[in-house]
């Protein structure tokens, strides 16, 4: 499911899919009925909602009591002005970008839908700024970024 005709495209393209039934629809509210699926996966999702709670709580909707909830996304640093400021610089390579959520964000945003984190995998993925910027494909809207990118990275908080 997305939001995005391109998306789904690229989803239809990547292989053959029998069991799979790609939907265009917004995350909050599903359009399933309680209880549909065994696992639900939001892949790099969470960080595009103003309110990912709700989103959360809606893919719980979607499964049983033993359902899965997988979910795999960036996470955002824990201390608040620096996570404002990633965020800023996020916005100006991904305009559709809203907030990342911390570890323990995140972690609690679960438990408040019912669920339980039962398993935790994290990674760190270092990323040229020229790699980063080129992720969404947009040259014109990143000419600037780089410089914006160092001066602003100068004012977090113990960084120098």
């Amino acid at each position: 499911m997305d939001l995005t005709r391109r998306n789904l495209l690229l989803a239809r393209q990547a292989g053959p899919q029998e069991s799979v039934q790609l939907v265009r629809a917004l995350a909050e509210p599903l359009p399933f009925g309680p209880e549909t699926f065994d696992a639900v996966v939001m892949r790099l999702a969470l960080h595009h909602f103003l309110q990912p709670a709700l989103a959360i709580a809606a893919a719980r909707s979607l499964l049983p009591p033993r359902g899965r909830l997988v979910v795999l996304d960036v996470l955002g640093p824990e201390h608040r002005s620096t996570s404002e400021l990633r965020d800023a610089i996020e916005r100006l390579r991904d305009p559709s970008h809203t907030a990342l959520l911390s570890r323990s964000a995140l972690a609690g945003q679960l438990r408040s839908a019912g669920l339980e984190l039962r398993e935790e995998t994290l990674w760190s993925q270092l990323r040229q700024f020229s790699e980063w910027a080129a992720i969404v494909n947009e040259p014109r809207r990143m000419q600037t970024s780089g410089s914006i990118h160092v001066e602003r990275a100068s004012s977090i908080p113990g960084k120098r």
